[in-house]
């Protein structure tokens, strides 16, 4: 089986041969490394996106702000029929980060309204069948996570510390908000079904320790159940990006319809054992993502973790082994000895011994 193949194998609750073990392609350190990676037999699974959208009615305006820590930073400015808003933004080579929120407070949700229900999308297949078919036999490309309502939120308008603010003075308001983000979701997700992506994640980053099991349960189930149904009626598999605590959330992930749970990532980074997620959640996919502080300590307790996890995954069905977060370094000197342990300890069925 080629790596590609192992991974739409293990999505599809077949045995592969082998544990697929896949690389983001925004943590690939440099080019011989990557060459490296693709002898080792991983899979690049290639960021990329399905649709792309236009605010006919909302004016962009961008300002480059002064180079902090040696990034490039610009503010982006909103004006939308319903006042302006505006962010600042650090551009981090590969992926951006958000420093300033577009929602500064309770004069904003008309704005932040108007410009959701602005956006106008449609689809662009070209670049993702591009990245699709990059390594022929060892990519995949995956479609840009579309959060459920609150996430959206959360992660890219309000922010952790202006939503708790909403959510305990304002809550009906933002539950409206909500609404009009749930529109919006609702195109991204038919364009998403309608592609020729395999997957999607439709929900992430979800930080329990903010969203809890009851809000969890009540405002963001729902909307994943109605993105896996999407997906499932055009043939596609619905993930969700977990990367934090799970553990008080195990057992509302596993009554969803998810498929994939993906960038789990076990202990010592997180609090839900591997063997115990997939005793709780035995018909879903679950890709690790290898934690991210074991590269710390050098490429030999790289390559013991890697056999440890890879055992408790025994015998080997819906796991993937893979680094989708940040490692130290680039992972320079650990990239290649985790690749070479998957390889070395991953073939099926795995034995304990």
């Amino acid at each position: 089986m080629t790596p590609r193949e192992r991974v739409l194998a293990v999505l599809s609750g077949e045995m592969p041969d082998r544990v697929p073990f896949v690389v983001w392609n925004n943590k690939l350190p440099n080019a011989e490394i990557t060459g490296q990676l693709l002898e080792l037999q991983t899979c690049v699974i290639n960021k990329s996106t399905v649709y792309r959208f236009t605010t006919p009615e909302v004016k962009i305006e961008t300002r480059e702000l002064e180079v902090k820590e040696g990034f490039r930073r610009v503010e982006k400015i909103y004006h939308t029929p319903s006042g302006a808003l505006s962010t600042t933004l650090r551009l981090l080579g590969s992926s951006t980060w958000i420093e300033r929120m577009p929602f500064g407070g309770a004069g904003d949700y008309d704005a932040l309204e108007a410009f959701i229900a602005s956006k106008v999308y449609e689809g662009c297949y070209d670049d993702f069948v591009e990245a699709d078919l990059m390594y022929p036999g060892q990519s995949l490309a995956r479609p840009e996570t579309i959060y459920t309502p609150i996430q959206d939120l959360i992660c890219k308008y309000m922010g952790v510390e202006a939503f708790c603010i909403e959510w305990a003075d304002r809550r009906e308001r933002l539950l409206g908000l909500c609404e009009v983000i749930a529109e919006d979701r609702r195109k991204r997700l038919e364009l998403v079904a309608a592609s020729p992506a395999r997957f999607a994640v439709i929900e992430g980053n979800v930080i329990s320790e903010v969203v809890g099991a009851e809000r969890f349960e009540k405002y963001h189930v729902p909307y994943i159940e109605e993105g896996c149904r999407i997906l499932h009626e055009n043939g596609k598999w619905a993930g969700a990006h977990l990367d934090a605590n799970n553990r008080s959330l195990a057992a509302e992930i596993a009554r969803t319809s998810l498929d994939l749970v993906e960038s789990f990532t076990p202990p010592p980074d997180c609090d839900l054992g591997l063997a115990e997620a997939r005793r709780q959640w035995p018909g879903k996919t679950i890709q690790i993502n290898f934690p991210s502080s074991v590269h710390l300590n050098g490429a030999e307790c790289v390559r013991e973790a890697a056999r440890d996890i890879i055992r408790e995954a025994a015998p080997g069905d819906r796991f993937i082994v893979g680094v989708s977060e940040d490692i130290s370094e680039g992972g320079v000197d650990t990239l290649i000895p985790l690749a070479e342990s998957v390889l070395r300890y991953g073939q099926t069925p795995i034995s304990t011994n």
